[in-house]
C-alpha cells in the first residue's frame, strides 16, 4: 500500500491559544513495499507524522490517502498498519506466546488456531524455545523480537516504526537492523521507520526523507541505492561515506536551527 501526505499540518494546543506548529506543508508519496526512513532533528513531528499515518492522531490540516497504487483501492487510515514503539508495551504477565497472540485473541481466534499461527512467528523472529518466558526473562532484543513478531502476526500491509532501537544497547541495535532488513526482504511491508541515526537510516532504507526544524516538512528526499543486505561492513565503502556526507549536512543545519530556537525560547 502506497501512503500519500499532502499538504498536512499539525497544531497542538489550538484550545488553550498556545499554538505548536509540529507540521506544517509536509508532502511525500511513500512508495508501496518500500522502506523509509525519516531523520530529522528532534521536535519536527517525526512520531506524530506516524501517529497520524495510523489514524492515532487527528492532523490539523492537509489530506492522507492509503491506497494500492495498481488498483486504486483505499483503505481507512490505520486499517492497514500497526505500530511497532521504542518502548516494547509487552504485557508482562502473558508469555511470549500468548503476547504474540494477544490481537488474534481479541479478535475471538480460538487458542489452538491462534497459538498455532503464533508460532509460525516465535520461528520466524528466531524465538523457538522462548514461548513460555515472560517479558522480563527477556534480554531487550528479544523483546523487541516479541514486538515485532505482535505485529507481524497483524500481516499489516504497512509497518509503521517509530525508533524501535532507541532503548537496546548498540551490540543488540545492530542484531536488530539486520532482523529487520531480513523480514523486510522477505515480507516486502511498506515500512515507514523514524530514526535519529543517520547511519541506521543507510543501512535500513531504501530512501531517506530529511526533515526540517519544527515546523517539519519535507527538506530533501535522498535514494540510497546500495545492494541488500547491508551490514555494518559496508560502513567504511565510499559509497555509504558518500551518502552520510550528503544526509549530515542536510541534517546538521536543521539540528542548528532547533537549537538556536530552544535556545531562544523563554
Amino acid at each position: 500500500m502506497e501512503v500519500r501526505v499532502s499538504a498536512v499540518a499539525k497544531t497542538w494546543g489550538l484550545e488553550t491559544g498556545e499554538a505548536v506548529h509540529a507540521l506544517r506543508s509536509f508532502d511525500h508519496v511513500f512508495p508501496s513495499r518500500g522502506f523509509t526512513c525519516l531523520l530529522g532533528p528532534s521536535g519536527c513531528g517525526k512520531s506524530t507524522l506516524l501517529q497520524m499515518i495510523a489514524g492515532l492522531t487527528a492532523f490539523t490540516s492537509g489530506k492522507i490517502e492509503i491506497a494500492e497504487p495498481e488498483t486504486g483501492e483505499r483503505a481507512a487510515l490505520g486499517a492497514n498498519s500497526v505500530m511497532v514503539w521504542q518502548n516494547f508495551n509487552l504485557f508482562p504477565w502473558l508469555n511470549v506466546i500468548d503476547n504474540i497472540a494477544f490481537g488474534l485473541k481479541m479478535s475471538g481466534m480460538d487458542r489452538t488456531e491462534r497459538h498455532s499461527r503464533a508460532q509460525e512467528y516465535i520461528d520466524f523472529v528466531g524465538l523457538r524455545g522462548f514461548e513460555a518466558k515472560l517479558p522480563r526473562q527477556l534480554s531487550g532484543g528479544m523483546r523487541q523480537r516479541v514486538g515485532l513478531a505482535r505485529a507481524l502476526i497483524k500481516d499489516p500491509d504497512i509497518l509503521l516504526m517509530d525508533e524501535p532501537f532507541g532503548a537496546l544497547d548498540a551490540q543488540t541495535k545492530l542484531i536488530m537492523q539486520e532482523e529487520v532488513q531480513r523480514l523486510y526482504l522477505q515480507t516486502k511491508k511498506t515500512v515507514i521507520f523514524v530514526t535519529h541515526a543517520i547511519d541506521e537510516s543507510i543501512l535500513l532504507a531504501d530512501e531517506v526523507v530529511v526533515m526540517t526544524a519544527r515546523p517539519g516538512r519535507v527538506k530533501a528526499t535522498v535514494p540510497i541505492g546500495l545492494a541488500r543486505p547491508r551490514s555494518m561492513e559496508d560502513v567504511n565503502s565510499t559509497a555509504f561515506g558518500s551518502l552520510f556526507d550528503k544526509i549530515y549536512h542536510l541534517i546538521k543545519e536543521e539540528v542548528e536551527k532547533a537549537v538556536l530556537t530552544e535556545m531562544a525560547a523563554p
